[in-house]
C-alpha cells in the first residue's frame, strides 16, 4: 500500500462518532477563542457591565456569533471555520493517538508530531492582530492579497500536520 492509502485507511479508522464529537468541540472551542480575540474590546466591555449574568452571557453570543461577520470578512470568516475545523481534527487525532499508545505501554513515542500539530495551529486573523502590536500590521496591506496569503499558510501547515499526524496514527495502531 502506497504511503497515501495507509494514511486514508487510518483516517477511516479514526472517524467515529465519538472522534467526530471530539473533533466538534474543538473546533467549536477554537472559533469561540478567535473570535473573542477579533472583539475583545467589545467583550471585556460587556464583562464590566453592570448588568445581570444571563443578559451577559446573552450579549457576549451575540457579539461572538453576530458580530465576527461584522468585525471581519466572509473570507475572514470562512478560513477561520476552515482553520477551525482542521484544528478540531488535529487535536481529536493527537488525543486517539496518544489513547491507542497508551494502552500498548509506549507514550513517549508520540510526544514529536503531537507538539509538531499543537504548535502548528493558529488563526490568521490572531497573527494579524498580534503582528499590529509589533507595528507591522500595515506592511500586510502591502502584499498582493491583503494577508490571504497568512490564511492559506496557516491552512496549508494544518493539512501537513494532519498528514503526519495520521501516518504516526497508523503507525500507533499496529502497535
Amino acid at each position: 500500500m502506497t504511503n497515501l492509502s495507509v494514511r486514508l485507511q487510518a483516517f477511516k479508522l479514526f472517524l467515529t462518532f465519538k472522534a467526530i464529537l471530539l473533533s466538534g468541540v474543538f473546533a467549536f472551542g477554537f472559533y469561540v477563542l478567535a473570535s473573542i480575540i477579533a472583539n475583545l474590546k467589545n467583550v471585556i466591555s460587556i464583562i464590566y457591565a453592570p448588568y445581570d449574568f444571563f443578559t451577559k452571557v446573552k450579549l457576549l453570543g451575540i457579539i461572538l456569533f453576530e458580530g465576527t461577520f461584522s468585525s471581519m470578512a466572509l473570507v475572514d470568516v470562512l478560513f477561520l471555520v476552515i482553520v477551525s475545523v482542521l484544528f478540531g481534527l488535529n487535536m481529536s487525532l493527537v488525543l486517539a493517538k496518544l489513547n491507542i499508545i497508551k494502552r500498548g505501554g509506549r507514550l513517549s513515542v508520540v510526544f514529536g508530531t503531537g507538539i509538531f500539530s499543537i504548535i502548528s495551529v493558529g488563526c490568521a486573523s490572531c497573527g494579524l492582530s498580534a503582528a499590529s502590536l509589533l507595528g507591522i500590521g500595515g506592511a500586510f496591506a502591502f502584499l498582493p492579497f491583503h494577508g490571504i496569503e497568512f490564511y492559506i499558510l496557516s491552512v496549508c501547515i494544518l493539512l501537513v500536520s494532519l498528514y503526519i499526524n495520521l501516518g504516526a496514527f497508523a503507525r500507533a495502531c499496529k502497535l
